[in-house]
């Protein structure tokens, strides 16, 4: 309304990166107007969006996104928050503390008059893990289902916790029974999983869960998947000869696979290449440069 104020935003995946929730719920440490990477070192990976708002201007900041605000002269802002059918149900969840607390939620949006609606909200969807005695593998899907809900909304660390927990109740230790089988959630979850550790730019991790759906024997979709997550994965840790082989096998499997076409051909740029063997550590580097 008044002033000039400087906004700076972090999308929802850089989240880890600026250390968001860790010290106090909703909040982080960061100071990105007088950075300190000494004590959060992740923030370098952080891209801030950064403006200088003028009187009379006005900013929308999507749900999950992390902003800060500094006055640049004397100031008067107005804020608000704006809940609709297409946020609401995430602003509940982001709110819910306790189980007294979501009963009460759950109560207050069952009788709300404001016209929002938000469906399939129950205690079972919320937390599935806090009846024992429910059918374990429909608990295994609602992890799954609620991993890849937050997932598509950006929330990567929240959907890593999700798959954790889908794949703590079936156990790794099944996935080879699993491959036998033919069928079964646990490589999913864990294909999933990896994809959400590249999100957060934890390489070695995601490599870990993709080696494990591969090493089950499994040939379907889902090792495809795993077989291009963990090409990706060896390029966040610069191992570039490994990430070719698996993008090789991936279009040896599905020669139309966009994506797997789309990286190698990547690859015939030669400065690609070196841009990928930069990420390593000086030992893969020189692996990847035949030295010993």
């Amino acid at each position: 309304i008044r002033g000039r104020t400087q906004l700076v935003l972090y999308a929802p995946s850089d989240a880890e990166y600026i250390y968001g929730g860790e010290e106090l719920d909703e909040q982080s440490g960061f100071d990105p107007t007088a950075p300190d990477f000494e004590k959060y070192p992740l923030a370098r990976s952080a891209t801030p969006h950064v403006a200088t708002l003028q009187e009379g201007d006005i900013v929308l900041i999507p749900m999950n996104w992390w902003f800060y605000m500094v006055a640049l002269e004397p100031s008067v802002a107005l804020a608000r928050n704006f809940i609709n059918s297409r946020n609401s149900e995430a602003f509940y969840e982001s709110r819910v503390q306790n189980d007294a607390q979501k009963n009460a939620l759950i109560k207050l949006k069952q009788q709300s008059t404001t016209g929002i609606s938000v469906q399939g909200l129950s205690d079972e969807t919320q937390n599935p893990e806090d009846d024992p005695t429910r059918d374990l593998w429909q608990r295994v899907e609602e992890y799954k289902q609620k991993g890849n809900m937050e997932f598509g909304r950006g929330r990567y660390r929240e959907a890593t916790e999700a798959y954790t927990k889908g794949v703590d109740l079936v156990g790794e230790e099944m996935i080879t029974a699993e491959a036998a089988s033919g069928s079964g959630p646990l490589a999913v979850l864990l294909a999933n999983r990896a994809a959400c550790w590249l999100k957060r730019k934890q390489w070695q991790k995601a490599l870990e869960d993709c080696n494990k759906v591969l090493r089950s024997g499994r040939i379907d979709d889902v090792a495809v998947k795993a077989l291009f997550r963990r090409a990706k994965a060896n390029e966040g840790l610069g191992d570039a000869d490994s990430a070719m082989r698996d993008l090789n096998r991936v279009a040896d499997i599905q020669p139309h696979n966009r994506d797997a076409l789309y990286e190698l051909d990547k690859y015939r740029s030669i400065m690609h290449r070196i841009c990928v063997i930069s990420n390593g550590t000086p030992e893969m580097r020189k692996k990847q440069r035949g030295e010993t």
